[in-house]
């Protein structure tokens, strides 16, 4: 799941503020495939006047080849530590938005 740099550091702020430690999951809800990360990307580009247009084509990953072993489905489960801190994740469409207009210069 595409998670925005400045949501984890509210998480790790509630985290600190709640006296959690330990190994914990945090992210955005939903999930996207890299495409579709890199399509919501470039659909809020246009709107903002970073691009003019591009074509993005969809790649397997089998057509992709990293020497990283990843599984087909890793999105983790956050719900734990949502309850502990009494903080819901934001949609990662919602914040990719929020993030693109906050670095859209003026």
């Amino acid at each position: 799941t595409p998670t925005w740099s400045w949501r984890f550091a509210v998480v790790i702020w509630a985290m600190i503020s709640h006296d959690i430690s330990g190994l914990r999951h945090w992210g955005n809800s939903g999930s996207a495939t890299w495409f579709e990360f890199a399509t919501e990307i470039y659909r809020h580009a246009v709107k903002l006047g970073f691009v003019e247009s591009c074509i993005l084509s969809p790649v397997s990953t089998a057509e992709y080849p990293t020497a990283a072993t990843r599984p087909a489905f890793s999105v983790l489960n956050h719900d734990g530590l949502a309850e502990s801190i009494h903080e819901c994740s934001e949609d990662w469409k919602v914040d990719l938005r929020t993030c693109m207009s906050e670095i859209t210069p003026s």
